[in-house]
């Protein structure tokens, strides 16, 4: 009997123990463990574009002036108009591989306003080995006129509000053929 009793005792100081250094140290990164983020370095978000060196920068309004919301993947937004599976055929069927020979990654970050109209392009052009280069011009303005499209994108609603998001879209082309998008 007095062995159950000194056993339930140690659990029970060891399962307190523990929740109290749990606590102590959750304070301490919530106080002093987070790392101060260096604004001059980084002065925005990760999602910003920078509209005065964007295309199409003057297309449209955005909605909600500089509320713009931070989300990248559409895996959870229905930001697709129809479905992915829509947009990829689409862009198969739109887009002539035969007219290339490119091999590299083509990335669109853009905003989609509460319209569903899409601005704000910055381009980033890799080749498979993820170093920085020039695609072929007419391949990135091919891929850039089919992103751009408003028939394209969905009208996010937020609350009952419709208001404007961040949006990218990566193509994986290997030898002029577009073999997959992201996200």
């Amino acid at each position: 009997m007095i062995k159950k009793v000194i056993k339930i005792t140690l659990v029970t100081l060891v399962g307190l123990f523990l929740i109290v250094e749990v606590g102590i140290r959750i304070y301490n990164y919530n106080i002093y463990g987070k790392y101060d983020v260096d604004e001059a370095k980084y002065p925005h978000a990760v999602g910003y574009i920078n509209q005065s060196k964007a295309l199409y920068n003057n297309t449209y309004e955005l909605c909600n002036g500089d509320a713009i919301y931070d989300i990248h993947s559409p895996q959870h937004l229905k930001v697709f108009k129809n479905s992915k599976k829509s947009f990829r055929e689409n862009v198969s069927s739109n887009f002539d591989s035969s007219l290339y020979s490119d091999s590299g990654y083509v990335t669109f970050r853009f905003i989609v306003n509460c319209n569903g109209e899409p601005g704000w392009f910055n381009i980033y052009q890799t080749n498979l080995n993820y170093e920085e280069i020039a695609l072929s011009e007419s391949l990135v303005n091919d891929l850039l006129d089919f992103t751009k499209n408003p028939d394209n994108w969905n009208v996010r609603i937020i609350d009952t509000e419709a208001v404007d998001y961040y949006m990218y879209v990566t193509y994986r082309i290997e030898n002029g053929k577009i073999t997959e998008i992201l996200p």
